[in-house]
């Protein structure tokens, strides 16, 4: 009996004391519950000069989310070493290390401590230098989509720099750029999809600028914007750094494109369900001109609503014309005080055509320029495809007609 209750007397107050540890935990606050926390360590080093970088400022960012929730900061001391500790483990929660060293920001990729709770970094740096002979697009791609409502591109670029500087150059006194590009005139609805930092990349006129330092490794960039429907479009561009390959990728099959530079490989490409015929050039330099045009079948089906706010323009215009240069005379004309010098004066020879009573030769002439303008102006409008073939061809036979009719009128004159 004595040994029974030696024997379950320790069992029972170890039983007691794992309850009790139960109660108090169960009591306990949530925000007193003790949560296993990591850490990150690491070093700062210049791989230029292979140095580390001692009282660096070294920033940690915190996402949960891909949101950032928070930031930290040290400074790495004189062996260029910091540490992040206290740092939640959490599988929504990601970190990431930036410095910014000679004015260029330098970030690890997103760092989760779900797998491993303390983690050694290293944030590599380089010096800045301006020299480009280092800087080339390994591969350039324009894709090239046509659409009814526009030629859809975009330009897929892997950056590479081989050497062991950041490249930024100097355009002017106030903007420096880890590089730029050429942009078509006539682009619109431009979008920055991958590898660009939205604080950095803008656009002046026909050039976009990246301000960014083109950092040593391999940066994949795309964008793409669209050109708007015509029947021939430029391309061209002067090329801003080396190109070891540049390839065209054109959809469709209704399309002629024209350069010097590019070759056809007769070859298909299939990317997303589609084909594309595939152009190269290969050994590019900086500042070479690479000429590009595209010629489409822009000419729309014919609209017959189209057709008619094109007739009530056209004829409102000639219309207009008439009575401007009619109700202009009018207007400006003085009587004229009848001697009889006057009254012996023959009167000047009028047009008694039913177009043209009452118009003389200065209205004639002005009538001719009018119609050449609606002329030339159809014409730019078929290029655009803004008018089918047989609607510009209708219109401009229409006011061909009529302007001959105004030749006519002003051949007489000038036999008189």
């Amino acid at each position: 009996m004595l040994l029974k209750k030696r024997i379950f007397a320790p069992l029972f107050i170890i039983i007691g004391m794992m309850f009790l540890e139960c109660i108090v935990s169960y009591a306990m606050p949530e925000n007193q519950v003790k949560q296993a926390t990591g850490s990150i360590k690491g070093s700062v080093k210049n791989l230029t000069i292979n140095q580390v970088v001692p009282n660096q400022e070294v920033s940690l960012y915190v996402y949960q989310n891909r949101s950032e929730v928070d930031k930290k900061s040290v400074v790495s001391d004189e062996t260029g070493s910091f540490t992040f500790s206290g740092l939640e483990i959490d599988p929504t929660i990601s970190y990431s290390l930036t410095a910014l060293y000679q004015n260029v920001e330098y970030s690890t990729k997103l760092i989760n401590l779900g797998t491993e709770a303390e983690q050694t970094i290293e944030l590599n740096v380089f010096d800045v230098s301006d020299d480009d002979s280092k800087i080339q697009a390994a591969a350039y791609h324009l894709i090239l989509e046509p659409m009814d409502d526009g030629l859809y591109v975009t330009e897929y670029i892997i950056m590479a720099n081989s050497g062991n500087t950041s490249f930024l150059t100097s355009l002017d006194s106030k903007n420096e750029v880890g590089f730029s590009l050429q942009l078509p005139k006539g682009y619109r609805n431009i979008n920055f999809q991958q590898g660009f930092m939205e604080c950095c990349v803008s656009v002046e006129g026909n050039t976009l600028l990246y301000s960014h330092a083109t950092q040593p490794g391999m940066t994949t960039f795309i964008f793409s914007y669209q050109m708007p429907p015509q029947k021939k479009i430029d391309l061209s561009r002067q090329l801003s750094f080396n190109t070891g390959k540049l390839f065209a990728l054109v959809s469709g099959a209704q399309f002629t494109l024209t350069s010097t530079v590019l070759e056809n490989t007769n070859e298909q490409a299939k990317m997303q369900n589609k084909t594309y015929a595939k152009y190269i050039a290969s050994g590019l330099s900086k500042g070479q001109i690479v000429d590009l045009q595209l010629e489409l079948p822009y000419s729309r089906r014919f609209n017959p609503i189209w057709f008619v706010a094109i007739i009530v323009v056209v004829g409102l215009s000639a219309v207009l014309i008439i009575r401007n240069v009619t109700g202009r005379k009018q207007h400006v004309s003085e009587p004229e005080e009848t001697t009889p010098q006057a009254a012996q004066q023959k009167p000047s020879p009028q047009i008694q055509h039913p177009l043209f009573q009452n118009v003389n030769e200065e209205d004639l002439e002005s009538l001719k320029t009018g119609y050449l303008e609606l002329i030339s102006r159809l014409d730019e409008m078929y290029e655009a495809g803004e008018i089918s073939e047989s609607a510009h061809h209708l219109l401009r036979e229409e006011q061909k007609a009529r302007l001959g009719e105004v030749m006519a009128q002003l051949g007489q004159i000038s036999q008189r």
